[in-house]
């Protein structure tokens, strides 16, 4: 198993408050690993340093060259005022039809599609945001609140989804 990220005593302070002390892991090809804890203790944090989003107050964050991340955020910036096609085109940089194809993997209809991400049901809108991702081909992916929102249906198509990915 190659090695994708490589966290080293990684530590982060918010004032006074010590929400990640030494964390170390060696993140490997063919792993799929939980990060589980209660709301506040730091697991977005720790996925925002990974992605470079926040530094970290000690340690080092390493990533392979061929690295080709997919981060599913809990918040996305979807607008009344674009569709879901045209938001998913502006997220990925991608044309209009591979992102369709991307959507309806997640069994997104072309009459959804065309409706604002805000129209939908919170499973659908992480549908959604699950084709961004899917379009941008990764190899490594962070779930930060997968399955927040999801109906069954959403939820099967997520687990489907993981089981299958490499």
């Amino acid at each position: 198993m190659a090695e994708f990220i490589t966290l080293n005593q990684i530590s982060k302070n918010i004032g006074a408050r010590e929400l990640l002390k030494d964390v170390s892991i060696a993140l490997s090809t063919e792993q799929k690993i939980g990060v589980i804890g209660r709301n506040g203790c730091g697991k977005t944090t720790l996925f925002r340093i990974i992605l470079g989003e926040e530094e970290a107050s000690g340690g080092s964050v390493t990533m392979s060259g061929g690295l080709r991340m997919g981060y599913l955020n809990q918040h996305e910036d979807f607008s009344e005022t674009e569709s879901c096609l045209e938001w998913l085109v502006r997220t990925t940089q991608m044309a209009d039809w591979e992102c369709a194809i991307a959507a309806h993997e997640f069994h997104l209809t072309d009459a959804q599609l065309e409706k604002s991400p805000l129209a939908l049901s919170g499973g659908y809108r992480m549908r959604v945001k699950l084709a961004a991702m899917v379009a941008m081909d990764p190899n490594f992916l962070l779930l930060d609140e997968p399955t927040n929102y999801l109906d069954l249906s959403t939820l099967m198509l997520l687990e489907e989804f993981i089981s299958g990915f490499r």
